[in-house]
């Protein structure tokens, strides 16, 4: 069974932010991830087919912190893009929905939400009433990215619209090197904070070999 992250050392020592900030602060971003307990203790598969001892689930920091501190994270990446020409931003149906909306309202755009399979990786598939037209600007927003994949699906799709991609904003990432990977692709990557977590290859996770049972449900971010 899982458990809060609760002490503020120990948070500090996995969140280290990577950005320049203009209305946040690392200690403000650490206070809300203990407060809102979005670091989560457990025994978690993710979507790489890896194992980690740690998930970051997004979706609390809106559930529990007052809707100022999203609203600052959208800030933070809509800053990145004020100098930019966008017509639409994209994002998953899932957690990263929350900041779509946040940035789309921020820059006075449209937003645009895509499908996502039973493990929440965004697909190639936008959802009813939301339209991507050729020629349009997009911005793709998400939460974490893991993998790359998903957002990968993201990028197909707006290739397939015939419509250009202004830059990637992301709150946070546990590997750095697929950001570096994807930036051979889209040169504007903005993300806020990196996060510092060990993952193991399921033959050889130690928390396997403890026999610590894993997190029930579908594959985590």
């Amino acid at each position: 069974m899982y458990t809060e992250i609760k002490d503020i050392s120990r948070v500090k020592e996995i969140v280290k932010v990577i950005a320049k900030l203009s209305y946040l602060s690392e200690d403000v971003i650490v206070e809300k991830l203990v407060e809102s307990g979005a670091l989560l203790d457990g025994h978690w598969r993710l979507l790489s087919g890896k194992h980690s001892s740690i998930f970051l689930k997004f979706r609390r920091i809106a559930e529990k912190c007052n809707n100022g501190f999203l609203g600052l994270i959208a800030k933070e990446l809509t800053d990145k893009f004020k100098s930019i020409k966008i017509d639409v931003v994209l994002g998953p149906e899932t957690a990263g929905a929350l900041l779509v909306d946040k940035v789309s309202a921020e820059l006075n755009v449209r937003p645009a939400l895509v499908k996502a399979d039973k493990d929440g990786r965004p697909l190639s598939k936008l959802l009813l009433n939301s339209e991507i037209n050729e020629g349009d600007n997009v911005l793709i927003i998400n939460d974490l990215v893991t993998t790359g994949k998903g957002l990968k699906n993201l990028i197909s799709l707006v290739e397939s619209k015939k419509a250009n991609i202004a830059g990637i904003g992301l709150f946070a990432t546990r590997d750095q090197s697929v950001i570096e990977r994807l930036c051979s692709k889209v040169p504007n990557i903005q993300v806020l904070i990196t996060m510092d977590i060990k993952h193991y290859d399921p033959h050889s996770c130690e928390l396997c070999q403890k026999k610590v049972e894993l997190e029930k449900g579908a594959n985590h971010n």
